[in-house]
């Protein structure tokens, strides 16, 4: 799922918990997104306080407990999902609770569409109120992109059947994400979707650690395994957000 921060005494061991595509903050907690889907909502049953930390016998698939939070009754046992939107290339909150979160200010209510999620956009489920931040990526800043744009646009694509796999992998998400709408809150069907689309998205990382090896070197240049796994850490374990 993902993890709550918490105090460590071994700081290399809390960086290693503070790990994920997307971060929650709030006055009172920081949540790491470490999954494409969580849910936001209460808990049925609780035996603790953390936000985060669901007794065994309470299956109701929530991952972020906002009762916990200080919510208060108008958050609904499972009230918002934040997801990563494949086919959009973009973060996005369905709302699912009666009373509805606020984005930015605006009310969203359920059956509307999922609303676009920006690094530093304000939410408010309840009397709860966090942000949601996404990671810097410094290595693709504006002359980066340029150059990448470039290189791109100088090399003419090679013959093969890219269409159709991306034909194929769009309705694979797309097929995943329909089960995990289909069926309310198993944990077991979310983490099988979880891993198709962790599979799924292999092919990104790949292209993405191309590009930042064109980025890091031009033809017939050489670099560092360590320059490398510095630029990639960096990169993929989003020890930044913004």
């Amino acid at each position: 799922m993902g993890n709550a921060r918490r105090p460590a005494a071994d700081s290399a061991a809390a960086s290693d918990r503070e790990v994920g595509f997307a971060k929650l903050h709030g006055e009172c907690f920081e949540y790491y997104m470490q999954t494409y889907s969580i849910v936001l909502g209460r808990h049925s049953r609780r035996r603790s306080k953390g936000p985060v930390a669901a007794p065994p016998e309470a299956d109701d698939g929530v991952d972020v407990d906002l009762g916990a939070l200080g919510a208060g009754m108008n958050v609904s046992r499972r009230h918002a999902r934040i997801f990563y939107d494949f086919l959009r290339r973009r973060f996005a909150l369905e709302v699912l609770g009666k009373n509805g979160c606020l984005v930015e200010g605006v009310h969203h209510v359920p059956g509307s569409a999922p609303v676009k999620l920006d690094s530093q956009d304000l939410l408010q489920m309840g009397d709860t109120k966090f942000y949601f931040l996404l990671p810097s990526r410094s290595v693709f800043d504006a002359g980066i992109t340029r150059r990448s744009s470039a290189v791109q646009r100088a090399i003419p694509p090679p013959p093969s059947d890219d269409d159709e796999d991306e034909d194929e992998h769009e309705e694979a998400v797309a097929a995943a994400k329909r089960r995990r709408d289909g069926y309310n809150g198993s944990k077991s069907y979310r983490e099988a979707d979880d891993q198709l689309l962790l599979q799924l998205e292999e092919k990104d990382v790949i292209s993405s650690a191309a590009t930042i090896l064109s980025d890091l070197c031009g033809p017939q240049e050489w670099i560092s395994i360590n320059k490398l796994h510095e630029v990639v850490r960096k990169f993929f374990l989003m020890e930044k957000y913004h």
